[in-house]
This record gives structure tokens, C-alpha cells and sequence, in this order.
């Protein structure tokens, strides 16, 4: 679920190893959709540390994307009751309270540690669904997004993945990727707006089920 990108190398950032295209396994891969996200990888590739800070707030003139927060526990829990949303992605359905408080205190870990960043999704203030990326080992960083009904047809889901490519492009990353499920057409239309073309599909699973993954990249 997300949206920015120039090659250099970020001023006092130590230069990059190279990356490989991907690393071969297979990944139920991070599904990413105009109403729902991408979805979490389910293979042995490992997050890694990004060499900066995560920031905490990203903005342009149509949405806004701010750090997830405790109080957020609420869009976690709507969001997991939207059917289309644990349809397409591996966002957890049907979430309680409980459960959708510690996926928030994991997020912040996850944030303060740099392996990934998730945020509420804001549109004239209001949350409407979340975003992020992560650093995979091997391979190019990944967006994600989910959007609730009332957040669909205003570029939300376009606009955050410009931001967030936008920001890996400032520290030093050459090509952001993102992966859709087979048939989400919504989705491939928010890649594509968003700067990314098609470079292939790779099997994967969904909630037990062989599915095709369709992996976009932005260079």
C-alpha cells in the first residue's frame, strides 16, 4: 500500500552494497491494492535495518502519511472488518482490541529499530487506511497499503506510494518494488500512476491457496 527517487547516495551515508533483483524464493509476496495493501513476504528473506531514521511524518498537497500510533488501534481493527481487505492482502481479519493494540506496539518497534515503517493514511486530517515500506536482504525495499472504502477515488493510494518512493529515493535507493495478486487490477492502476512497470510474476501463496504475484519496480 503508497509514493519518490534519484540514485545518489545520501550525504554522509555510507555507499550501498549492491542488490540483487530478488532472492529467489518464493514469497506470498506484499499484495498491494487500491483498497488493501501489499502483502507481508512469507519466505526467509529478512527484513533489514535501514541506514536512517524512518521519518515520522511525510506530506505533499493531497494526503498525508503519519507514524502509527497507539491510538490507531481503532483503523487497525476497522480495517481488518473490511472484506475486501483480508481478501487480497494478509492483513489479519476480524481483529480484536487486544490483538490490533500489540500489532501497534509491534509496529513501533519495528519503526524505532528501522526494519519498517507503517502509517496512517490521511486525508483532510482523518485516517483512512495505512502505508509503509520495509527493507528486504537482497532485494529492492517494498511499499505496502491498505484503504478503507471511505478513503478509494481521492489518490490516496497513489500518493502514499509517491511519498514513501520519494523518501527511499532521497536516501541513496535506486529502485523501490511492490507486488501485486494476480487480477487486482485496482492495484496494478495505483503501480501504475505511481511510476512502476510490470517486470514479471512469481508463484506464491494466499491464505493456503497457489496464487501469482505480479512484481513492479521503480528505478
Amino acid at each position: 500500500m503508497g509514493s519518490n527517487v534519484a540514485c545518489g547516495v545520501a550525504a554522509g551515508q555510507a555507499p550501498r552494497r549492491r542488490r540483487s533483483a530478488r532472492t529467489g524464493c518464493r514469497a506470498s509476496g506484499r499484495i498491494a491494492a487500491e483498497p488493501v495493501p501489499i502483502l507481508r513476504r512469507r519466505c526467509n528473506d529478512r527484513l533489514m535495518a535501514f541506514p536512517v531514521p524512518l521519518p515520522s511524518e511525510l506530506r505533499d498537497k493531497s494526503v498525508s502519511l503519519r507514524a502509527l500510533t497507539d491510538d490507531d488501534w481503532r483503523l487497525e481493527y476497522e480495517l481488518s472488518r473490511v472484506p475486501d481487505v483480508p481478501a487480497w492482502t494478509y492483513y489479519p481479519a476480524d481483529m480484536d482490541e487486544d490483538y490490533a493494540r500489540r500489532r501497534i506496539a509491534r509496529t513501533k518497534e519495528r519503526h524505532q529499530e528501522r526494519l519498517a515503517g507503517r502509517y496512517a493514511v490521511l486525508l483532510d486530517g482523518l485516517p483512512v487506511g495505512t502505508a509503509g515500506m520495509a527493507e528486504v536482504e537482497d532485494a529492492e525495499p517494498e511499499l505496502f497499503y491498505v484503504l478503507s472504502p471511505a478513503g478509494r477515488g481521492h489518490g490516496a493510494a497513489t500518493g502514499s506510494v509517491r511519498l514513501l518512493t520519494e523518501w527511499l529515493s532521497s536516501q541513496g535507493f535506486s529502485a523501490v518494488a511492490l507486488e501485486t495478486l494476480a487480477g487486482n487490477t485496482a492495484s496494478e492502476r495505483v503501480a501504475e500512476r505511481a511510476g512502476f512497470r510490470n517486470t514479471g510474476s512469481h508463484p506464491g501463496t494466499h491464505r493456503g491457496q497457489a496464487v501469482q504475484l505480479n512484481r513492479w519496480l521503480r528505478t
